[in-house]
């Protein structure tokens, strides 16, 4: 075979990317080597799982647990029903993590520091919908 240099694009057919920054330095986006690095930053700390023995992830629940119970304590072993109140899957919220990490918690925390009206009212109305689930999905890093 001598390449795939002297192959024309079948007509009709869509070139899919393997990676967002693929698409990103090779089409019209063309992105600096500065916002590559900052995306690959990104991706990189999408990365890390949630981890139920490390503190610094158990204290991130706990602060989002304190975000929408303010009245209420954590649970010591952070499991409860009221997890599934805004849409987890169980009573430990640590499984959903799965595939979103520490990443996806820190996002729901973000959104409810920094649009806590908005957050207040999403989570209100999770009875109809998976709140917890759904931004995590949305989170998953493709990869």
């Amino acid at each position: 075979m001598s390449g795939s240099k002297n192959l024309q694009k079948p007509e009709g057919i869509i070139l899919v990317y393997t990676s967002c920054t693929q698409r990103c330095s090779t089409s019209s986006y063309k992105l600096s080597e500065e916002e590559l690095e900052a995306l690959n930053t990104l991706r990189s700390q999408s990365r890390i799982p949630y981890n139920k023995e490390n503190q610094a992830h158990q204290s991130l629940l706990k602060q989002f647990w304190s975000m929408l119970f303010p009245t209420e304590d954590p649970p010591v072993d952070l499991k409860s029903e009221k997890w599934k109140e805004i849409g987890f899957q169980n009573k430990d919220p640590a499984s959903d993590f799965r595939g979103a990490g520490v990443f996806g918690l820190e996002q729901m925390l973000y959104m409810a520091s920094n649009y806590p009206q908005e957050f207040s009212d999403i989570t209100k109305n999770s009875s109809s919908y998976s709140f917890a689930i759904s931004a995590l999905n949305i989170t998953v890093n493709p990869t």
